[in-house]
């Protein structure tokens, strides 16, 4: 497949002739949490299904649509006018139909970035009223969609579906590869301004997993809303061309992408072909109504930015990253399905089809690792008065992961351990670590009430929250001046985390090049721990028998290749005694665990080990937390973030979104308007600029 016959993200094909009428299968929002199977018929024939019945979605969704497109006239003027640049993209289409285009993303633990805001315009807040709700409630029932595809799909497919490059995280299913995603969100406005009848955008197929969309409406210039009809067509499994007949009952549309002949067909443990997901061929043609303009939003699901490829030999967000950059030098077939091409899968692959790996190599951690040094080979592991006696996948328990493919720290070891993995034990239920949270202490109201103090201490906060609200975090600082005369200046800071104490940490992110893991390894941080790091071990964790008197909070810099615990416990600094006992600022970095339901790391200082804070301009951080146990292992997905911050003007957000130097993804004319923009608008320029080169949505 040649790369200008893809797009960046899209399967074109050619369009044909308008024919038949095809009514979508209609699924309530409640079947999506019954015990029947509502979507796989229709996912697997058509590829789409519609959602009714969203409590509540008809009306949000109507006042938000009703003042997109003045909002959209707005925004473009006044910011051409200001910056002489405009957040609102145009594109004219083949009919002449003009595009009105604003653009956003939800990326995990990163939360959802903003749209574009002009407080000035009366038509712009009042969408902005309802348009938070209205991304909450379409992010809430994409997660139920994807849990259901899963509970219907899952047992079917050799799992785990996608793992990251390194192997140290596995995506498992259809709700992991959904939860874990990449969504880009556009809402669109078409003004038909000549009568030409060749179709608006041509039959393609989106390179998505799926996207959510909300079927068209019609804003009439008497600022009513009617469905849009007659627009939107697909090719039927049979070959044949159908204008789908939408109704007001349909909330939310999903319809499938090229992704899933990527990544999730090609995983079908049987070869039926009636059992495959179908990707949804579709184009879109509008009448010539004079006094009206169409309407739509779209969320287009990707998979995880870190998960890999093995056809490409490249994570999905470099695949992205390379597609934009230069279609024209991409290799032929990136990122794209073909009969002719292998399909993506994380399982071992050519020579290690059978799951053997090359010598001195063994299967573990999802990939062929290195047999440490001291371990013996493959061949000489046995021993035939121990049967048991082999090469295996462990973790610092004994534990076998049997298949190799399990997440964690897990290496080959020559052992005869036959123990199954297990969950480490979980933090202790009796003072001071509490453990579970207690959902009738700890809740909404006690989170917020528990943040007061420290809202009125400090002068900026960061909401490191997450969409989702799996995790609710936020970072509070100041910057104190020396008064010694000197220029150096101090963060006074605190990481407020809605989780009980297993660890906390905070610090600088390795922004070096080829830094792995998101800025993870490499990075300097500081990290409390509800025990000594000089008395941890992998196998029972932290030394909890002190209890306060036993937390310490210290400097490290955590392993650039080797992300456990173990290989990066050794502190690069003093080790502080940190139950936190006093307000003075001058102390040492405390944790605070005097709530039953949240914890706090504070610090008052000028650097963490070898990197100051630039006071005067802008660091990249990270922070990370794990309220389960008392080991240092992983923290989920969730408590973590990588995220910038502008110290003294109290400006944050995630990473990149402060940083107008690398616009790599970017047309070289936007340059100038970044600068200008501010970088209150930053992430929403990178969004929409990098969404409306790449990507080509109904």
């Amino acid at each position: 497949m040649s790369f200008q016959s893809i797009l960046p993200f899209v399967i074109a094909t050619m369009a044909t002739a308008h024919e038949d009428m095809f009514t979508p299968h209609r699924i309530s929002h409640a079947s999506l949490f019954s015990a029947n199977k509502p979507l796989l018929d229709s996912l697997t024939t058509d590829g789409l299904v519609s959602i009714t019945d969203i409590p509540g979605f008809r009306q949000i969704k109507e006042n938000t649509l009703k003042h997109l497109h003045e909002c959209l006239l707005d925004s473009s003027s006044q910011e051409e006018e200001e910056i002489g640049s405009s957040v609102v993209l145009e594109a004219t289409l083949n009919d002449g139909t003009l595009r009105r285009t604003i653009a956003s993303a939800t990326i995990p633990t990163l939360g959802a970035f903003p749209f574009p805001k002009n407080d000035s315009s009366p038509n712009c807040k009042a969408f902005q009223e309802k348009l938070q709700e209205f991304r909450s409630t379409i992010d809430k029932v994409t997660l139920v969609f994807a849990n259901q595809l899963g509970s219907e799909l899952d047992h079917s497919l050799k799992l785990p579906l996608m793992s990251t490059k390194d192997g140290e995280y596995s995506f498992h299913g259809v709700a992991d590869i959904v939860g874990n995603g990449e969504h880009l969100e556009h809402f669109h406005s078409y003004e038909k301004l000549e009568k030409d009848h060749e179709d608006t955008i041509e039959l393609h197929t989106d390179q998505g997993l799926f996207i959510a969309f909300t079927p068209s409406l019609y804003h009439n210039k008497d600022d009513r809303l009617s469905l849009s009809k007659g627009d939107f067509y697909i090719e039927t499994a049979q070959g044949d061309t159908a204008m789908v007949e939408f109704s007001l009952d349909d909330d939310l549309v999903f319809m499938l992408g090229d992704g899933v002949n990527q990544y999730i067909n090609p995983k079908f443990r049987s070869e039926d072909p009636s059992r495959k997901l179908r990707a949804t061929p579709h184009y879109v043609t509008l009448d010539d109504k004079e006094d009206a303009v169409r309407v739509w939003f779209g969320r287009m699901v990707l998979p995880p930015s870190d998960a890999y490829s093995v056809k490409d030999d490249k994570t999905y967000g470099e695949i992205r990253r390379l597609l934009s950059d230069n279609k024209q030098t991409a290799p032929n077939g990136l990122g794209c399905s073909s009969i002719h091409q292998r399909a993506l899968d994380a399982a071992p692959q050519g020579d290690e089809a059978d799951g053997g790996c090359p010598e001195g190599k063994f299967q573990c951690w999802f990939r062929c690792m290195d047999i440490p040094a001291g371990e013996p080979s493959i061949e000489s592991c046995t021993d035939e008065n121990d049967p048991d006696l082999s090469m295996k996948c462990i973790n610092p328990r004994g534990q076998v992961s049997w298949d190799g493919m399990k997440h964690g720290d897990y290496y080959p070891k020559c052992t005869n351990s036959t123990a199954e993995i297990t969950d480490v034990p979980s933090l202790p239920s009796e003072e001071p670590f509490n453990y579970p949270q207690d959902e009738d202490v700890c809740t909404d109201g006690a989170w917020s009430e528990y943040l007061t103090d420290a809202e009125d201490e400090f002068d900026f906060v960061h909401d490191l929250t997450t969409t989702d609200g799996d995790t609710a975090a936020k970072f509070f600082w100041s910057v104190v001046d020396n008064d010694d005369g000197s220029n150096k200046s101090f963060i006074k800071g605190r990481l407020s985390f809605n989780g009980l104490f297993g660890w906390i940490a905070f610090g600088f992110a390795n922004t070096a090049d080829g830094a792995k893991k998101n800025g993870m390894n490499g990075a300097q941080v500081l990290m409390a721990t509800p025990g000594s790091p000089l008395d941890y071990s992998p196998v029972t964790g932290f030394d909890l028998s002190k209890g306060e008197e036993g937390f310490r909070v210290a400097e490290y810099v955590i392993d650039h290749s080797d992300s456990a615990f173990r290989h990066w416990q050794d502190p690069v600094g003093p080790i502080s005694i940190s139950a936190k006992s006093a307000s003075n600022v001058n102390l040492a970095p405390s944790v605070d665990t005097s709530h039953e339901c949240f914890t706090s790391l504070d610090f008052y200082q000028d650097r963490i080990h070898e990197t100051e804070f630039n006071t005067s301009g802008m660091n990249t951080m990270l922070w990370a937390a794990n309220g389960e146990d008392s080991f240092a292992g992983y923290h989920g997905r969730g408590n973590r973030a990588v995220f910038d911050v502008e110290w003294k003007t109290g400006e944050a957000g995630a990473r990149g979104s402060l940083d107008n130097v690398d616009l790599g993804t970017l047309t070289d004319s936007l340059g100038s308007s970044f600068a200008a923009a501010g970088s209150g608008t930053m992430m929403s320029l990178v969004v929409a600029s990098f969404l409306a080169f790449v990507l080509l949505i109904i």
